[in-house]
């Protein structure tokens, strides 16, 4: 990942920082929930245009379940989503659990829809619950081009929504929801980005914020990615952000880098002249700005340290300087203002909405945001380093300001903090619709991280298992494939073709599905023989059904699975239709042979007594797993003979 050094790790760390970067506090997360597992439409470029995913039996969450889930985990959020990847308002219940999540005032309550679904009275009940931010997820700022991007979706609907949305709320005289508009890039929709500004205006929709396609295998989108046409979409993208620089009532408050050419980085260009200043740029010959991150003056690093913050000018700032003063005794060339350079931070294109509302009166505000990994490297050799940096903008005219400057301590691996190329698993979680525990939608998972349905509560689930692995790996600087091309970074990736190769993500939906029946869960037996029976289906014809059980003390090396788990043997499929199952999905080739069963013997079982865990796994062709479900049986001693 450019800008993200991979290249290097830190030494074994003293300090347990995959626990102390992920404190639970108050207002300590960002907490996103899938209400629901369905969508309403079919857009072309999205995962729901695999049938086994839009044929899926419907999952809304409970209103009972969403209140135990907000209790334990809302008074930690300072950001909660009521979506991620699926479609809000598909669920009945979405009026009451906005009700819900408005009992905890949470200081910033979301959601993305399709607006399709978006009636009236959820419109009133978004007003009521304060509900702060609405994206809207669109492709086609023209009738044509959204209904044939969106396969399902009407134009004219999803307007008429959000133009009634808008108008409640300036009648209410609220400057609540802020509504936003979702683009996904593509070559279908590059000739009308200057139109999506112009629909915001027309609408009352004031933000709009945009990243790339990412194709998904066997949906025949790769040629709609933009890497193939570099020059065309920043010719496009250039228009676009011209027209959105000159608005008054819409920001860009997310865009990706331009496309190098040639190996050059293009610039952005401004329609706007400066106009009646507002703030310290009416007395500012020169660029302005402010060093945020880090906030305290003096601080102690590791590996690295990001240097983040914005920076404008009344023309355009044409650079961010990162320099530092020369050492003791240090003999190395100095730049005019007795700095050693260090490197030129990047630029982040809407990522400060902040200062854009402060100054739109200057052009590119949307583009004042920058970034800068000052990595230990970049500085002399020393075990103990102590160095003052300083960060300077500089506008098309040569004139130079700095805008802050920090003392940075670095000391040995593991004793300062580690600088995280993600902070999402640190920060964030992500709850799908049946409860299942995730780092965050874009980490491209198919196992969940746990159940919130379990017995564990939340902070064992945070403090626990996967989770911790996978902040190891980040500490580490050890990152899983799915970080290297995380939909995340695409934006500022762009020059990355791994970012824009199809990904393989129907693997992960077509697992199979199904359920154990009979037993249940601690049910004790006298018999020789206990039948286990329950459905399953497989969009890809499964491979088998096997029953295992979990190890005991007395069980051989040999006879354990790499799982450390006994294998039982394998249930008979297709042994009767299963109704319920053939009504539940009508769609499905194989809901006429759902059922299996496998009979447990006693005499198969270690000592023929006492207490096991047996587990069902049905498993496809190619090789992936769902647990059907776990059952602790008891079989107790058989009384004497006769």
């Amino acid at each position: 990942m450019r800008g993200t050094p991979f290249e290097f790790a830190s030494g074994p760390a003293s300090r347990n920082w995959k626990r102390e970067l992920a404190p639970l506090a108050p207002r300590s997360l960002t907490v996103l929930v899938d209400v629901s597992n369905k969508c309403n439409i079919r857009c072309r470029m999205c995962y729901f245009a695999y049938d086994s995913l839009f044929q899926r039996k419907a999952i809304y969450m409970a209103p009972e379940s969403f209140a135990q889930l907000a209790d334990e985990l809302f008074p930690l959020a300072h950001t909660v989503y009521l979506s991620a990847g699926s479609e809000p308002l598909t669920s009945p219940y979405f009026v009451e659990l906005l009700a819900i999540a408005a009992r905890y005032d949470v200081p910033d309550l979301k959601f993305l829809t399709n607006g399709l679904l978006l009636r009236p009275e959820i419109a009133e009940a978004i007003l009521e619950s304060r509900v702060t931010q609405v994206h809207f997820s669109t492709e086609g700022a023209t009738k044509a081009t959204y209904e044939r991007i969106r396969a399902g979706g009407e134009f004219e609907r999803f307007t008429e929504n959000i133009r009634h949305l808008a108008t409640r709320k300036r009648e209410l005289g609220s400057d609540r929801p802020i509504l936003q508009f979702n683009v996904t890039l593509m070559r279908s929709n590059l000739g009308e980005l200057e139109r999506f500004v112009e629909l915001a205006e027309e609408l009352g929709v004031e933000r709009i914020a945009c990243r790339h396609v990412m194709p998904y295998e066997g949906l025949g989108m790769e040629a709609e990615a933009l890497d193939r046409v570099p020059r065309e979409a920043n010719a496009a993208f250039k228009r676009f952000l011209a027209r959105a620089d000159v608005s008054s009532r819409v920001l860009v408050v997310n865009f990706p880098d331009l496309f190098p050419i040639d190996g050059e980085i293009e610039r952005p260009v401004s329609l706007r002249a400066p106009g009646p200043a507002t703030t310290r740029e009416a007395f500012a010959p020169e660029p302005f700005g402010h060093l945020d991150l880090p906030r305290t003056r003096q601080l102690r690093g590791s590996n690295a340290i990001e240097l983040r913050g914005w920076a404008l000018d009344p023309t355009e700032v044409e650079a961010v300087l990162v320099a530092r003063e020369r050492l003791a005794g240090e003999d190395v060339a100095v730049d005019e203002y007795g700095l050693v350079p260090i490197g030129v931070a990047r630029f982040l294109s809407g990522t400060r909405p902040d200062v854009a509302l402060l100054h739109r009166t200057l052009p590119l505000s949307w583009r004042g945001g920058f970034t800068f990994e000052l990595r230990r490297e970049m500085l002399p050799r020393s075990d103990e380093l102590e160095v003052r940096v300083h960060v300077l903008a500089r506008n098309v005219h040569g004139r130079t300001t700095e805008i802050g400057e920090r003392t940075i301590r670095y000391g040995p691996d593991g004793v300062f903090e580690p600088y995280l190329y993600c902070r999402r698993p640190f920060e964030s979680v992500y709850i799908d619709a049946e409860g299942k525990f995730y780092p965050y939608p874009d980490c491209q998972t198919i196992e969940p991280f746990g159940d919130l349905g379990s017995s564990q509560p939340f902070e064992a689930l945070w403090h626990g298992g996967s989770i911790v692995e996978l902040r190891e790996r980040i500490v580490a600087r050890d990152p899983p494939r799915m970080c290297l091309t995380c939909p995340d970074f695409i934006n500022r990736n762009v020059d990355d073709g791994e970012y824009f190769k199809p990904r393989a993500v129907e693997r992960g939906f077509r697992r199979p599905l199904g359920f154990v029946d009979l037993p249940r869960d601690a049910s004790e037996f006298e018999g020789d023989e206990v039948a286990f029976q329950g459905w399953a289906l497989g969009y890809d014809e499964f491979e088998c059904i096997e029953i295992v059980r979990d190890a005991l003390p007395e069980d051989s090396p040999e006879s354990r699975d790499e799982r450390g788990r006994v294998r039982l043997g394998h249930a008979r499929c297709g042994v009767n239709e299963r109704p319920d199952v053939h009504a539940a999905y009508p769609h499905h080739p194989q809901r006429s042979r759902a059922g299996w069963c496998f009979a447990l013997r006693r005499a198969d079982l270690p000592g023929g007594r006492g207490l096991f865990t047996i587990h069902a796994i049905a498993r496809n062709r190619d090789g992936v797993e769902t647990r059907l479900g776990t059952r602790r049986i008891v079989f107790r001693p058989q009384p004497p003979a006769g």
